[in-house]
């Protein structure tokens, strides 16, 4: 049979959307203290404990077209009462799970693979006398498998959008963490639409670096940095972490007595929302021309064996379709 050797392709890149994102709230403004210090202490020691009335999570679905990111809002006040600091943080923070499940891992083949380009048909190639030339496989032949991944790559343009300082030349801090194996998502959403969870919240040190931009000091422009995702193995779920981190422009300790009000604010954009999975399919082969073996039978005259040449029809890919003589 004029079948190829077997041919191993490269991975293929196959894209999938966020399965779910989810937008968590957390903090509050209305903690009290002798100083500015103790009410930073107490805002940023609940920030990640969901345990504010103001905390809340929504996950929303794969389809629903919305893409967190990440904020925060300092706001710290003298209260004019000797000794008595007034404020707080309010900060979200976005989270994407990814997984395989659009991957099709099991059925999805790639029927024209890229070998196949550098070849001529009906020179080194042609239709599988099994087929008629319309079908998927009317070339090739897959080997019995499933897609393997290999490894993951995403993109995402990060971005800080906004600051705001009751002070000249504020900071901020936006970071990108890859969550693997990530962590389960807190509640399951329609697919076009959304669900509110229990308080769900990470930290800035949870999973590793993507990308970040650190204490940026541009007012009022975006500060910008690629956000490239890149995973290596057979890696089949995993999410990416949009923060931000803590601020470093507390500028009251030891400072002017006769500051009384202290406002912080700054946005981030990039939430990696789509990712592609390298995979890597089964081995397959091609059919190239040649003439199938000749059918023969046992003569009853006790003559030997003879096979007659076969008959084709024209010169189309019906060539295929052969008849059979015997004398």
């Amino acid at each position: 049979m004029p079948w190829s050797e077997w041919i191993q392709s490269d991975p293929y890149e196959r894209g999938t959307l966020a399965r779910y994102r989810m937008s968590t709230q957390t903090g509050a403004t209305n903690y009290t203290g002798g100083t500015i210090d103790e009410v930073v202490g107490d805002a940023e020691s609940a920030l990640y404990s969901g345990s504010s009335a103001e905390a809340e999570t929504t996950v929303y679905g794969q389809l629903s077209g919305v893409n967190p990111g990440a904020s925060r809002f300092e706001n710290y006040t003298d209260s004019g009462t000797p000794g008595l600091w007034t404020g707080g943080i309010v900060q979200t923070q976005g989270v994407a799970w990814f997984d395989t499940d659009d991957l099709e891992l099991a059925t999805w083949r790639e029927w024209f693979p890229n070998e196949l380009y550098d070849l001529t048909e009906g020179v080194d190639y042609e239709v599988r006398p099994d087929r008629t030339g319309s079908e998927d496989d009317a070339f090739i032949e897959y080997e019995d498998g499933v897609g393997q991944v290999q490894g993951w790559t995403g993109f995402a343009p990060g971005r800080i959008t906004s600051i705001t300082g009751s002070f000249d030349g504020p900071h901020a801090t936006v970071k990108w963490r890859l969550l693997s194996p990530p962590p389960a998502v807190p509640a399951i959403p329609d697919p076009f639409g959304s669900v509110t969870a229990s308080p769900f919240a990470l930290t800035p040190s949870d999973g590793t670096a993507i990308a970040q931009i650190v204490n940026a000091t541009t007012t009022g422009s975006s500060s910008g940095v690629p956000v490239n995702l890149s995973i290596a193995g057979p890696v089949s779920e995993f999410a990416v972490l949009i923060i931000t981190d803590e601020s470093s422009d507390i500028p009251f300790s030891g400072g002017d007595p006769g500051d009384s009000t202290y406002i912080h604010g700054w946005v981030g954009t990039g939430l990696i929302g789509s990712a592609g999975a390298y995979v890597r399919l089964p081995r397959w082969r091609y059919w190239k021309p040649g003439q199938l073996p000749l059918r023969q039978r046992q003569r009853d005259d006790g003559l030997a064996l003879r096979g007659a040449p076969s008959w084709r029809r024209g010169t189309s890919r019906q060539a295929t379709n052969r008849w059979r003589s015997y004398l």
